[in-house]
């Protein structure tokens, strides 16, 4: 049986405003357009955060993030994987998994691929990218 994986590539939405921070409107954007939908449907996700133009989020607009994703995809049933790198970005990437987790959702954050193809597809079924 094949499953299907949604791959969005934050890098397309997530960009830095002229004063060189992450625009929080554009990461709610991408919240409610490229994630919400495929999660809502039961099926799985992989954000690739890696290598983000930003010059960082504040916890408390991760957090602003995390709600979000609450209030919009109350009864979502699929699988988030966040992809990030292994840098001081990573720390902050754990706490919108660990705040999104303590709302409910199945959520996790790697910085290896092949770990978090893992904890999606533990039965090493090769998903079919959508």
């Amino acid at each position: 049986m094949t499953t299907h994986l949604h791959h969005v590539n934050a890098r397309a939405y997530f960009r830095a405003n002229v004063s060189g921070s992450l625009d929080y409107e554009r990461g709610c954007q991408l919240l409610r357009t490229a994630i919400l939908t495929p999660l809502r449907n039961g099926e799985d996700l992989l954000l690739d955060i890696r290598e983000v133009e930003a010059t960082g989020l504040p916890l408390g607009d991760i957090y602003r993030l995390a709600k979000v994703l609450e209030q919009e995809a109350s009864g979502a049933k699929g699988r988030l994987v966040i992809l990030d790198d292994a840098d001081e970005w990573f720390a902050k990437t754990q706490f919108f998994a660990y705040t999104a987790e303590l709302k409910g959702f199945l959520v996790k954050a790697f910085t290896d691929v092949e770990a978090a193809m893992a904890w999606l597809h533990p039965a090493a079924s090769v998903p079919a990218f959508a």
